[in-house]
Formats: C-alpha cells, structure tokens, sequence
C-alpha cells in the first residue's frame, strides 16, 4: 500500500523535472522588462527552467542589469540567457552618436547632450583614440618628467602639486581648456590625474586636487625617483591634430573627431560607452544567486569616468585611496560583469570587449562559477579577476572557491589602465584558469596571489594549467608571463607554455622574466612549463620563501 502511495509522487516529480524550459523570445523590448517577465514567471512557477532566447542584433542598456535570486535560478531550475554564436548578439553599455557635420577644415563635429559624459569612443566598432599629446605616433610618444613640488595644507592633505618636465617646447604656444588628463607611467603601474593648467619655459604641469595619493612614499607615483617616469596629456581640444582623434569639448558641449583616410560621414558610425557595469550578479549570503547562465552574447562598451580626486594607480589595476574615512587599502577600479555571492553561474560561448575597465570580477561569495571558451578583448583594466583583496580569514564562505575559467582567450587588454594583468587572482582557493591564451598585455600575464610576505593565508590549492602566455610586458615592467605572491600551499602551476616576454625601451623598471615569483611565494609546485625568449631570465625570484621546481624546460637567451 505504501508503495502505490508513493509512486505517483515519483512519477509526477520526474514528470516535473523533464518538463521543456520556458522560453522568452527577446525582440525589441529593453532588457530589463525582459528581467520583470523572467521574474513573474519564477515567482509563478519556481521549479521551471526557463531560456531567454536572442536573436541578432544590439540592445543598448538603459541602466546596468542587475540579477539576484529573483529573476535567476534556484537549486531545482535555471535561467540561461542566450544568444547567436559569433557576436551577432550584442549587449552595450554604450549610445549611439548621432547628426555628424563635416565643418570643412578635416574636423567633424557633433552635439552632444550636456547631461552625459563620456571618455570612451568608438568608431566603426573600434576604439578611437582619444586627443593626446604627443601623439602615440610620435618619435617620442611620451614627456619625460624631472620634479615635482607638493604643497600641503595645514592639516597635512595636499593642496596642489606642480609636475616638472624636460622641456622640448611640448607647451610653447598651447593653448589648453584644462579640461584634461595626465597619464603617468610608474614601474609596475599607471595613473592619471586631473590637470588645471600647463606652463611653458620650463615645461610644468599643474595638477588639479582634490587627491587620494599613497601616504607610502615608496608607492607614490610621485616619489623622490620622478625622473624615471613619464607621461602624456590627454582629453583637450587642443590636441586634436591626428586622424583617428576625437574629444568632447566641456564648454561648447561638442564632440569633435578627425577622421581616417577614406571614412565619410554618411557611412561612419558613433558609439559612446556610458555605463561603467554591464552585468552585476548580485547575490547575498542567506540567498546567492543560482544558476544563471549566459551563452553566445558579446558584452560591449563599459565606460570609465574618472573620479575628481584622480586615480593614484597600483600593480593589476587597484588603486590608493588616501586618507578616506572608509578605507580599507586598495580599491579597484570597475568591470564590465560583476559577480558576488553567486554559485553554479557560467559564462560560455561569450566576449567581454570594448571596456575602459576590468572585464569580469568574481569576488566575494563566489563558488563553483565557470567562465569557459570566453573571449576578453580590446578591455582597458584586468581581463578575469578571481578572488578578494583582503583575506577573509575565518569567514570561510566569503571565500571565493572552487570557480574557473577555462579555454578562453584574452589579448589586447590594459589599453586604459597599463597596470593590468590578463589573469588575477586574489585571496581564493581551489580556484583554476586552464587551456587559456594570454597575450598582448602591457604588464603580467596572469598574477596569483595578494599578499607580500609568506604568513599563512586563506589561499590554497590553486592551478595556473595548460596555458599559453606570450607577449605580455610589453609597456611596463617589473612582472612576467606568471607572477606570484604570497603563501599558498598545494597550489600548481603546470604545463604553461611562455614566451616573448620582452621589454619596452620606454620602460626603467626591474627586469621582466618568464615566471617572476615575488615576495612571499611559498608553497607552490612549478612543474612542466616551457620558457623561452624572455628579456630577463626565464624565472626570478625575489624574497620567495620556497617553491618547488621540476621537470620545467628553460630555453636561455
């Protein structure tokens, strides 16, 4: 009797179970009523799959999607969202430029509303260049500095700084809206400024406060060693002499470009990116987010801005702070997909390209995600970041576990920010980035690791496998293919294959070298990785506190 009462049951959860998806066709409606329709469904039926289904086409975001455990999956269904393979679905955080004039002197011109800002452009699908000085064509594409003079107030903040550099006659005869940036170029890193004015005879730049600086004068962009960095000036209306170049001129509220050989303006198109997030997978610990997957969708044109008291940079894209209240050491700048308190998500078949910032972040609360056969291209900050800046210690369940990232390829990154890394991992554990390609970087292929001395830590059991890494450190310096940090029992590091690690001649830093394993790194096995044509040596260490090396293939010279 029993079993005829149970039965039924069986047969009516399978039933339940094997029941089709439900499908959401996307036409042309904005994505986040296609959110709300996902979301009255789950709320209706909680155990049913359900597949967002999309055709070709571009869907501008209105506002940054935002998912958590309403409109995503649960432990008994999912939610996929999926496109057509090869790009042709596209999800943008940016907005079409239009009503283009040609104003008969080599410039076009366009209005812009006065109530949006931008910093990124792109035409015709690719990045344009924002106006600079010198030009990145230039014999000598950067300004070399000697000096620099800090004012403090009384209370020890800093009032201005004035930048010295080694005058060529950059200045002479320049006249400047002060509506633009410097961009310095440190060891490892990079920063930019705000600036209020230029002076010529001596060349001197003055930088415009307020400022969050490193209070580490070692860090500081603008140590007693500013003779060893350089810049350029970017984002004035004055600098626009190149093709190629664009600028948004503040006080006439205009967008001016200088086209390419051969582009008219019927046939060129305009796209501004304007949200700095894409996609935040918003969990919390009592509910994370389940289940959510995203497949064949290219996310396109996430936006930077940046912030009054300007970006004193740090190694893979973190930033100083300053004497903030809130403080808690580096920050990070944004990314284009965020992940927080997620579990058994997975982007595949996707892209990441067009951001002025970090592509993915998975970070607090993260477990058992999976980015697979995922391309991070054309991207200004870190490609993939796996892991937390700060050690969650005995708060276990914070810790990132167990996600990874798998035959994807990442290239042509740190456009915006030199500083970035392809690959970052932070404080995690049994975390995995495998058969990936990580090349054309302007610092480190991939960096495991977030602490500076080898005390134990949460980390462990981490794989760097199989990869393809070549190419990197192509701007800055002081890094390698693979970079380390810190204690990390059980972690691997195994069947890479590394090379042309080169180095630029712009650049004074330490060496760059196939692996460098910094300060530290203890607990790791090196196996069965091939080096060769590095600038430095194949593998460096510095203060490591002891790794294991074996079976590796080391081509010298």
């Amino acid at each position: 009797m029993k079993a005829l009462l149970i039965l039924p049951v069986m047969l009516l959860t399978a039933s339940c179970s094997m029941m089709p998806a439900k499908k959401i066709q996307v036409t042309d409606q904005d994505l986040l009523t296609v959110q709300e329709q996902v979301r009255d469904y789950r709320a209706k039926h909680p155990g049913r799959n359900i597949k967002v289904v999309f055709g070709e086409g571009t869907w501008y975001l209105v506002k940054t999607l935002v998912f958590n455990k309403s409109n995503a999956g649960s432990g008994k269904s999912s939610v996929d969202w999926e496109g057509v393979p090869g790009g042709k679905t596209v999800i943008s955080g940016g907005m079409e430029i239009p009503g283009m004039h040609d104003a008969g002197y080599g410039i076009w011109w366009a209005d812009v509303d006065p109530t949006i800002k931008f910093e990124q452009l792109y035409v015709d699908g690719v990045r344009a260049t924002r106006a600079r000085m010198p030009n990145r064509t230039d014999t000598l594409p950067r300004i070399y500095l000697t000096k620099s003079r800090w004012v403090y107030n009384p209370d020890s903040t800093i009032r201005n700084i004035t930048v010295e550099v080694k005058d060529r006659g950059f200045f002479n005869e320049l006249s400047t809206q002060g509506e633009f940036e410097m961009v310095v170029f440190k060891d490892w890193t990079t920063s930019r400024f705000r600036v209020s004015g230029l002076k010529s005879d001596p060349g001197e730049i003055f930088l415009k406060p307020p400022f969050a600086l490193s209070e580490n004068t070692y860090n500081s962009i603008f140590a007693n060693d500013a003779d060893h960095y350089s810049c350029y000036l970017e984002g004035d209306p004055a600098f626009l002499d190149e093709a190629g170049e664009w600028v948004l001129d503040r006080q006439s509220n205009k967008l001016y470009y200088k086209p390419l050989p051969n582009q008219t303006i019927e046939k060129t198109s305009f796209v501004a990116a304007l949200s700095e997030q894409l996609i935040v997978v918003e969990g919390t610990r009592e509910n994370p987010v389940k289940n959510l997957s995203f497949k064949n969708i290219s996310f396109q044109h996430a936006a930077y801005l940046l912030p009054e008291y300007s970006h004193d940079g740090a190694q893979a894209c973190f930033y100083y702070p300053g004497k903030a209240a809130d403080s808690q050491g580096f920050r990070i700048i944004g990314e284009a997909i965020r992940m927080r308190w997620a579990s058994n998500c997975s982007f595949t078949g996707c892209s990441v390209i067009h951001t002025a910032g970090n592509g993915f972040f998975l970070e607090e609360g993260c477990h058992n995600n999976l980015i697979a056969n995922t391309v991070i291209e054309d991207f200004g900050g870190n490609g993939i970041m796996i892991g937390l800046p700060v050690d969650p210690k005995a708060d276990s369940i914070a810790l990132p576990t167990g996600n990874k990232a798998t035959g994807c390829t990442v290239h042509a990154g740190g456009l915006y920010f030199q500083g970035a890394v392809g690959v970052w991992f932070g404080f995690g554990a049994h975390n995995e980035i495998s058969t990936s390609e990580i090349y054309d970087m302007p610092y480190t292929g991939i960096s495991m690791g977030w602490q500076w001395n080898p005390l134990p830590t949460s980390s462990r059991d981490n794989r760097i496998l199989n990869n393809k890494i070549h190419h990197v450190m192509q701007v800055l310096g002081d890094g390698g293919g693979i970079y380390t940090l810190g204690f990390q029992p059980g972690s691997v590091i195994s069947g890479n294959e590394i090379h042309d690690i080169l180095r630029s001649e712009l650049n004074h830093a330490s060496p760059n070298n196939g692996m460098f394993i910094d300060e530290g790194s203890k607990g790791y096995r090196i196996e069965n990785n091939t080096i060769k044509n590095t600038a430095h040596t194949c593998i460096r260490g510095h203060r490591t506190a002891g790794v294991e090396l074996t079976g590796n293939t080391f081509y010298m010279g």
